[in-house]
């Protein structure tokens, strides 16, 4: 059950500023609010240590699920007394009339009615957190200090450039010289002629492997042009009007078989007759994370990637996690990053994801525990693990922000502008500085995200950032907010799709 320590420290604070504005309420019903306050106080000291147990411990999963319900509950009662404050500067002009005083007097909003039904509330609700703070106790639950957070980012910090395209830097490619070699022995067999000025494509599939969409990607990126969104038939006869006769080689980059918006046989074989036109020795490249797919397609020849070898998924691990040959000044921590390495199984986003979580960071106690976690049991592989404990490892305020991410499509490409104004408008960004620019604080998450590899960079426009997400950073992102956030396709049936209890609905 995650951020219920976020949640719980923003009730908190809102408390504490009711407090200080002298809100008008009955004593019994002030009374109630304080003591809720304190019990809240209490159990907010335990809440990260059962955050983190709570992976092996189903029961403290469920307590936090109750406590985060409680907090809730509060927030509601806060807005309901902030509406209340604006209600009655709004109709205070109008008290003075005997039509409105009349009105006021038998409506709920009258100081004695109000006084009476929230003091019920606030006093209900305070007898559930008293309960859950009881039932702690069986948990054996630690207090974790609580260290002040930084919200910039660290100097030198780096952040990971997307490289699902056709330029890519050798530079940056590490390992992989054998399948490099095999695979492009495969793709020359029997093309005598090796021309440098054949168009090479890479087009991003994901899940959704549509032909009219494809064959509008396929134009663009073979004109160079955009391509208008016309009907059917009239994109196919311009796709083979752009092709026919030319030699192409066109990548389909990360193919899945879900469900109905997958790859199927007919839509498999409806793009590749489009794509016949060309001449002889063309090719299309299809990268896929599932069998079924490289079968599906019946290719002239199926490659199978094996795990990174240990010593390049140390050279990735080490560029990620130290400066330029800062690794030779610390050999006890390269002795724990072969173990978390180890524990990557050769799976590079693993390696890179969390070395730059790692990075500038020298605590040998730090990098131990991420070793140690107890993450590294739940699950068959060793990808998931290992991207949940770069989330865990975020600081508070950013989290949130991270998990809302889940509410876009996958490969959907982010624009900072409209991502920070989400975070303002869910009160993410939190400043106890007087005019602080949020827009800049949003913009400086983002690049944390950046320098953690958990955001892929598309464009850096200095004052904008461009940015995906790796498909399984996104299935990372609904894993933790699936009891935040509920999202749907629109080609589901309504009547088919359950909505969580605990979602609300704006």
């Amino acid at each position: 059950m995650e951020f219920a320590a976020i949640i719980a420290e923003n009730v908190l604070g809102r408390l504490a500023s009711h407090a200080s504005q002298e809100v008008s309420l009955a004593w019994g019903a002030q009374l109630e609010l304080t003591k809720l306050t304190k019990t809240l106080s209490t159990i907010n000291l335990v809440l990260q240590d059962a955050e983190k147990k709570q992976v092996k411990n189903l029961l403290i999963a469920h307590w936090l699920g109750k406590l985060k319900d409680v907090c809730y509950d509060v927030d509601d009662v806060l807005d309901e007394l902030e509406f209340r404050k604006l209600r009655k500067k709004v109709l205070a002009n109008n008290h003075g009339r005997v039509k409105g005083q009349v009105r006021h007097f038998f409506s709920r909003w009258n100081p004695t009615v109000f006084n009476f039904n929230m003091g019920h509330k606030v006093k209900e609700i305070r007898e559930r957190l008293v309960e859950i703070d009881n039932e702690k106790r069986q948990f054996a639950l630690v207090e974790v200090p609580r260290i002040a957070e930084d919200h910039s980012v660290p100097q030198g910090m780096q952040y990971n450039q997307r490289e699902t395209d056709s330029l890519v830097e050798a530079s940056e490619v590490i390992g992989r010289d054998d399948d490099k070699e095999l695979i492009f022995s495969h793709l020359l067999h029997d093309t005598t002629d090796i021309s440098t000025e054949e168009n090479v494509s890479v087009i991003s599939i994901l899940e959704n492997f549509e032909v009219k969409s494809l064959i509008l990607k396929i134009i663009n990126a073979a004109t160079d042009q955009k391509c208008e969104d016309e009907s059917l038939d009239r994109m196919k006869r311009r796709l083979q009007d752009t092709l026919r006769g030319k030699k192409f080689l066109l990548v389909l980059d990360d193919v899945w078989d879900t469900e109905s918006i997958g790859v199927t046989p007919e839509k498999w074989l409806d793009l590749k007759s489009l794509l016949s036109v060309g001449a002889n020795g063309s090719g299309i490249l299809v990268t896929t994370r599932h069998e079924s797919v490289a079968l599906l397609v019946n290719p002239l020849y199926m490659h199978s990637l094996k795990g990174l070898p240990h010593k390049d998924c140390m050279s990735l691990f080490i560029k990620r996690a130290f400066k330029k040959g800062e690794e030779q000044r610390y050999p006890h921590l390269i002795g724990i990053g072969e173990d978390i390495v180890n524990k990557c199984g050769g799976v590079p986003l693993a390696v890179a994801t969390l070395g730059s979580m790692l990075y500038l960071n020298r605590e040998p106690d730090r990098w131990s525990s991420v070793r140690d976690d107890d993450m590294w049991s739940i699950g068959n592989d060793n990808i998931l693990p290992a991207l949940k404990l770069s989330y865990d490892a975020l600081p508070q305020h950013l989290k949130p922000c991270f998990a809302s991410c889940s509410l876009f499509p996958k490969d959907f490409e982010f624009g900072s502008d409209l991502l920070v104004a989400l975070w303002v408008a869910q009160g993410y960004l939190k400043t106890c500085k007087n005019n602080e620019d949020l827009d800049k604080m949003g913009m400086d998450y983002i690049r944390q995200f950046c320098s953690r590899s958990l955001f892929q960079v598309e464009a850096d426009l200095k004052t904008a950032v461009l940015f995906k997400m790796h498909d399984l950073v996104h299935d990372i992102a609904i894993s933790v907010a699936q009891t935040e956030y509920s999202t749907f396709s629109v080609g589901r049936l309504l009547r088919s799709y359950q909505v969580p209890l605990v979602v609300c609905f704006i």
